[in-house]
């Protein structure tokens, strides 16, 4: 039995008394560990010495499962938190601080659904500030909707890293520089470090679209660089027309999401 196998068994045991096989739950906690580890994985930043990899982490519930945990919701946390603990360690990989992970309701989600939004890679080192995401990009597959992912990382041109030029040089990770999305004649700019895109009342650039999440997915500035992460919507995430989990965004890139498409433009 591998690593992978017996830290998924420990969150099974942990759970059993609690969660039997004939429990009502549509996803269960093993479910929850592997996605989270998935996730890690692809969210994970390669530099020349190190591999960073994000801490925090929301798992979004129907209102089905969110109600049926919600009494074992501490014990369930510490399990899941522990369980990307010990493969952050397995792997040697640096996250700015312990793993935390959250969950919360979501009422958008259909019984059997859930979702996980990612956050907090940090500030790579200085002498790392040209690594590029590791995590590959999805290419739509046109007979399903799962994907087939690219392997590889790539070093970030010269040409293509003054592209986004104003604070690269800054080590405050929560300092962002400005950007403007266009949605047809609609023009929003964002001087901040994180823009959230959804249908939520509480979303930076709220969109009126069936199609898309309540927290559809996230723009967020990195050393000077600019970043598209998915967050577990259910129609997924676009970028010039393929489908992405966490990618590099430069200016003029098209970003479509459900019925909507959104265009990057520098500040």
């Amino acid at each position: 039995m591998g690593v992978m196998r017996k830290a998924e068994s420990g969150v099974e045991r942990a759970f059993q008394g609690m969660f039997g096989r004939k429990a009502k739950v549509n996803v269960r906690p093993v479910e929850l560990a592997w996605k989270l580890v998935k996730e890690m994985e692809d969210a994970r930043v390669s530099s020349l010495s190190r591999v960073f990899v994000p801490h925090g982490y929301t798992v979004y519930l129907c209102s089905q499962d969110w109600t049926r945990y919600e009494s074992h919701q501490d014990s369930l946390v510490c399990q899941l938190q522990n369980h990307l603990l010990q493969h952050a360690r397995k792997k040697g990989y640096s996250m700015q601080s312990a793993p935390v992970v959250r969950l919360q309701c979501d009422q958008d989600l259909k019984q059997g659904q859930f979702g996980i939004g990612v956050e907090g890679l940090g500030p790579l080192a200085p002498a790392e500030e040209h690594a590029e995401p590791s995590q590959p990009e999805l290419h739509p597959d046109s007979s399903s909707s799962s994907a087939i992912a690219a392997d590889g990382v790539s070093a970030v041109s010269s040409a293509s890293s003054a592209s986004w030029s104003v604070g690269a040089h800054s080590t405050d990770a929560s300092l962002g520089t400005s950007l403007f999305l266009r949605q047809g004649k609609r023009v929003q700019e964002f001087s901040v470090a994180r823009v959230l895109i959804g249908r939520a009342d509480e979303a930076d650039f709220r969109l009126d679209d069936p199609n898309v999440s309540r927290r559809h997915a996230v723009l967020f500035w990195d050393r000077g660089r600019l970043y598209l992460r998915d967050l577990g919507s259910t129609n997924g995430t676009y970028l010039n027309g393929r489908k992405v989990s966490s990618v590099l965004v430069r200016p003029g890139d098209v970003i479509a999401m459900g019925a909507t498409q959104l265009t990057v433009e520098p500040g």
